[in-house]
This record gives structure tokens, C-alpha cells and sequence, in this order.
């Protein structure tokens, strides 16, 4: 059975793997670029599974077009998995940041995420059906600054909420989170759950170790 999926997030390994583990499956994929990011290759063979959207992370409006192209596109949003990576960024020490680097990183990386999950969840409301996937990546125990840190926090403290608010919902949260650098791998898993095992997993953030390809659950 085809499956329908959105992939959003900031550009990054994860989302990129994600996006070839949904090919080689033959899923039909609409995926989110970031403002200004070139257009990823596509597989030979694969031209008609894939499509692309911009999504600029500060706007409520982009998040609100990336729906609706989905919908338009995919029919249905069966899955959406959201992808949350570390930044790459180069830091400075946090007393040197200006104010409009702490907005830039808010509006993009705490209100963009915000914008983005409220209108899927209302277009899966409004499906009564569908599944979130929210896809958490930090390599290592340092997350690069206390600014990054508090975004990090923000979109795993939301997803926790989430969780609880949906629990009786037709719609189903789940997430998927990571320490370990293998992208790859994690991505791997992470499409491999599938919608088969949603319910089983609703509500939850399974940890992925990287050791024998084994996910442990947990609240």
C-alpha cells in the first residue's frame, strides 16, 4: 500500500535520510526546503514520488501553505514527520549575542516549529486520521549554546504536552529521538515504524541507541 507522506524540518541529515528511506519505499513524499537551499537530487526513477515546498520558519502563513500544498498534493496527509536537528551554526558566547539573534533563533526554531505542527495537527483533526512523527536529533551531550539549548528544550517540552493533549484524539503524536551521529541509521528506524505500530507507540518517545538496531520506550 502507497503511502502519503509530509517531511518538514530544518534541512539537515536527518531529514535527508528520511526523505531517501521514503523513496526507496516508494512513498509519495512532499518535502519542505528551507528559504534559499537548493533543490536536493532525486533518485533516477523516483522524479514522480518526490515534491518540494518552501517553508520560511518564521512565517504562520508559510507554515499555513506547506499544509495546503501537502493536502493537495498527497490527497491525504497520512503521516507527517517533523524533524528537529541540531543547528550547525557557529556560536558566540551568549553575552555577545545581540537581540535580534535570540528573535532570529525564537522565531525560527520555537514559533516556526509551533506554526508548522498546529496546522498539520488541524488538518489531521479535520481528516480525523493521520500520524505524527515528531523526529528529535542532538549528537552528544552538548547541544552548542544555551540559545540552541533553549530550543531544543522547547520543541521536546512541547512534544511531551502534545502527547497528553492528543492521547484520545483520532490523530496520533508519537516521537522518535536520537544521540547518536549515525543519521542514517536513525532514519532508517524511524520510517521503518511505520503506521502499523502508531498506536502502539502513540504518546511516546522512543530512544534510539544506534545498538543492534533496537529503539527503548519511554515516556
Amino acid at each position: 500500500m502507497e503511502r502519503h507522506v509530509l517531511i518538514a524540518g530544518r534541512g539537515g541529515p536527518v531529514l535527508e535520510a528520511l526523505v531517501q528511506e521514503a523513496i526507496a519505499a516508494k512513498a509519495r513524499v512532499l518535502r519542505t526546503l528551507d528559504s534559499g537551499q537548493d533543490k536536493p537530487p532525486v533518485p533516477e526513477g523516483s522524479e514522480d514520488l518526490l515534491a518540494l515546498t518552501i517553508w520560511n520558519r518564521r512565517s504562520p502563513l508559510s507554515a499555513r501553505s506547506v499544509v495546503i500544498r501537502a493536502a493537495n498534493v498527497l490527497s491525504t496527509i497520512e503521516e507527517a514527520f517533523i524533524v528537529y536537528s541540531s543547528s550547525n551554526e557557529v556560536f558566540r558566547p551568549f553575552h555577545e549575542l545581540s537581540p535580534a539573534d535570540i528573535e532570529l533563533k525564537v522565531d525560527s526554531d520555537v514559533k516556526g516549529y509551533l506554526f508548522l505542527i498546529k496546522e498539520i495537527l488541524a488538518q489531521l483533526s479535520r481528516q480525523r486520521s493521520g500520524t505524527i512523527s515528531l523526529v528529535f536529533q542532538h549528537p552528544g551531550a552538548v547541544l552548542g549554546s544555551p540559545l540552541e539549548a533553549a530550543a531544543a528544550a522547547g520543541f521536546h517540552s512541547t512534544a511531551d504536552e502534545l502527547f497528553v493533549a492528543y492521547q484520545n484524539e483520532p490523530v496520533i503524536l508519537r516521537g522518535f529521538e536520537s544521540t547518536v551521529a549515525d543519521a542514517s541509521e536513525f532514519a532508517r528506524h524511524v520510517f521503518a515504524a511505520g503506521t502499523e505500530k502508531a498506536e502502539r507507540t502513540r504518546g511516546k518517545w522512543q530512544r534510539f541507541t544506534g545498538k543492534s538496531g533496537l529503539f527503548s520506550f519511554g515516556r
